[in-house]
């Protein structure tokens, strides 16, 4: 028994610095909106206070404004060293790693700009108000690219392959175009409708894509996936119960998902969506506004205008990811009448089983505390498929699916 005491103790000796916890590294003193990178140099885009520029990984910032007449900066994209961002008074230009900038507004009418982005050479951005302008020649020149589209008020864009997606806040949700801007078309089946005004879509704040998936994040807190393209949508909310507002931005790094979540922090998928986890160990700022991934870093930045980074590898390899993964069987699969649904690695203590629909509604929680299995009861379900989550002591244990006929 003594020995076996000894190897316990040494397995979590061993395992617990790769339990890794949130860094802040630095207070740019303002909302940090978003991050961009090229090359070694680490971008971080604020509410008023311009842009900041980071050469050792995020561990100091240096201001670089020299030029911008407007420092509420929304977004950036970079290629090589040329930088472009979307600021509230419009698209401004560096070549020349964000040490000065001009400005690029030629043929924008609309320049409050959310979201910039390269396609191969051109420039693409998001107006709130003017829809999408695009420019071939490098940002000297910009045209606007509507046709279609009922929503001009322009959140965030997407390329996928050759289809292109554009995310709305003026109720028209989700729209798509398949000859780079030139016309569009609302995708908006399995959208949820705005939860204040019902004849209009979610505001769509973030796309991302994880192997043959994309991903939606919206304003009221919904994560929406499309199997099919953008086809079709539907919600995948399944331990983002308590986010309430909106999901600020949703990555993918090694089919890793990452969202930034105001208020509950950041959350990240293991399993394509299925499931989320909160990783907020240490974060001392739940208001989460950016995730972004750099070198061998997790970077989130917040509302109050600090920056947080963790290790990227101990995120998805620590003593939480292990536990996370694991599967609990439910036997018999389908649920016909009770089945038991095993607790893996059990041992004493108060376990809670999390039970929500397909489309990441909490249906039920169920506490245990005494035997290594729960009971579900097909009496206490309607016919459909469920998924669930386990937590021992708030810490998730494992996460699966079962079937109620």
């Amino acid at each position: 028994m003594k020995n076996i005491i000894c190897l316990m103790i040494l397995f979590l000796f061993i395992q617990a610095p790769a339990h890794s916890q949130w860094v802040k590294m630095d207070s740019l003193s303002n909302v940090v909106w978003s991050f961009a990178s090229s090359g070694k140099h680490l971008y971080c885009c604020t509410l008023s206070n311009g842009v900041y520029c980071s050469v050792d990984s995020g561990a100091s910032w240096t201001p670089c404004n020299n030029g911008l007449t407007s420092l509420s900066v929304r977004s950036m994209a970079t290629k090589d060293s040329i930088l472009v961002i979307g600021t509230y008074g419009g698209v401004f230009k560096s070549t020349n790693y964000g040490q000065s900038w001009v400005p690029a507004n030629y043929g924008i009418y609309f320049p409050d700009i959310r979201y910039v982005t390269f396609r191969g050479d051109s420039i693409v951005v998001g107006s709130f108000g003017g829809g999408v302008y695009v420019s071939l020649d490098q940002g000297n020149s910009f045209y606007t690219t509507n046709y279609g589209m009922t929503d001009h008020y322009v959140n965030s864009i997407f390329f996928n392959d050759t289809r292109m997606f554009c995310g709305g806040e003026g109720g028209g949700g989700i729209f798509v175009s398949n000859d780079f801007g030139i016309s569009w078309g609302p995708k908006n089946y399995g959208v949820p409708r705005n939860p204040w005004v019902p004849s209009k879509y979610e505001t769509i704040l973030s796309f991302t894509s994880n192997g043959q998936s994309i991903f939606a994040s919206t304003w009221d807190g919904q994560m929406l996936k499309s199997d099919d393209n953008g086809e079709s949508w539907t919600s995948t909310n399944v331990g983002l119960s308590g986010v309430d507002d909106y999901i600020n931005s949703v990555i993918s790094c090694n089919g890793v998902l990452f969202a930034a979540c105001y208020g509950p922090g950041v959350y990240r998928s293991l399993d394509n969506g299925m499931s989320w986890l909160a990783t907020n160990d240490s974060l001392t700022d739940w208001g989460a506004q950016a995730v972004f991934v750099f070198g061998n870093y997790l970077f989130t930045g917040t509302i109050n205008g600090y920056v947080f980074r963790r290790n990227l590898n101990e995120v998805v390899t620590g003593v939480d990811y292990v536990k996370s993964i694991s599967t609990s069987t439910v036997f018999p699969n389908p649920v016909t009448g009770e089945s038991k649904l095993t607790i893996p690695g059990y041992h004493e203590g108060s376990y809670i089983l999390f039970v929500f629909s397909a489309d990441g509604k909490l249906i039920k929680e169920i506490k245990q505390t005494e035997t290594n299995y729960f009971s579900l009861f097909k009496s206490d379900f309607a016919n459909g498929m469920y998924c669930f989550s386990l937590k021992q002591n708030g810490v998730q244990v494992s996460t699966g699916k079962f079937v109620v006929l």
